[in-house]
């Protein structure tokens, strides 16, 4: 059963994400957040900048509901390179993968340094490696964090799969500042793309993560590359397309 146990202003979560780029630089592994996640970085960013403040400061601030912003989840779906898997072939990219599970599976301060946290390995495996993650000592069957490992151009589901390595390659290094001692990093799909991905699908987690996204950008004076989204979506979710049109109060000029 799918939960929504976490997002990037939960402590675990967000060392979690900030660890996980810092281990695939390490291997020089190209990768980018997908899914519920990469809206949660693009969201955060963005609220940020809105507000002058870091995550720490609004996470405090009685005026902004952050459940308005977030929709919460235990999994953390990345898209890599679909030519490191060919690159390493199926036994050495499994190593590739395991040395950085092995690296996430860690015990370190909280960004907040009032806690210590501790992340083990419970499933391994390069397609959903799972984590316990304890906080303090403590932890319960809730406190899991899923990974689904994306490494083929058909593991794009959807949308064309030759768009696959361009999304990987376009990905945006993104930097929310948690606090006045941690920033927390990750390369996340750029937003047209992810935008793109869930108009096609238009589910209803995604109708809400629509209109978050494009509402952040409009407040933060960002424009929307309307046409670069027609381009990844005509003719199949022509429909879906002005849908979300109408669903996020966007003109297109060029119609």
């Amino acid at each position: 059963m799918k939960r929504e146990l976490y997002n990037l202003a939960d402590e675990e979560f967000a060392f979690f994400i900030n660890n996980l780029d810092r281990q695939m630089k390490i291997e020089k592994i190209p990768y980018i957040l997908v899914g519920g996640t990469a809206v949660q970085a693009h969201v955060l960013k963005r609220l940020c900048e809105k507000k002058g403040k870091n995550l720490s400061q609004i996470i405090l601030d009685p005026k902004i509901r952050l459940q308005d912003y977030l929709r919460s989840t235990d999994d953390v779906d990345i898209s890599i390179d679909s030519s490191i898997a060919k690159e390493y072939r199926e036994i050495e990219f499994a190593k590739k993968i395991g040395k950085i599970i092995d690296k996430l599976a860690i015990e370190d301060f909280s960004p907040s340094q009032e806690h210590i946290l501790e992340y083990k390995v419970i499933r391994r495996g390069i397609k959903r490696p799972i984590f316990q993650i304890y906080v303090d000592g403590n932890t319960s069957e809730k406190q899991m964090i899923s990974m689904n490992i994306g490494r083929k151009k058909s593991d794009l589901k959807n949308l064309d799969s030759e768009f696959y390595d361009k999304f990987v390659e376009e990905g945006q290094e993104t930097i929310i500042p948690y606090n006045s001692e941690f920033n927390l990093t990750t390369r996340v799909i750029k937003p047209e793309h992810l935008l793109a991905s869930k108009i096609s699908k238009f589910r209803a987690k995604d109708t809400m993560d629509l209109h978050i996204i494009a509402d952040c950008m409009t407040h933060t004076g960002e424009k929307i590359d309307l046409l670069e989204i027609k381009d990844l979506l005509f003719p199949y979710y022509e429909d879906n397309y002005h849908r979300f049109l109408d669903l996020a109060k966007l003109k297109d000029m060029d119609n």
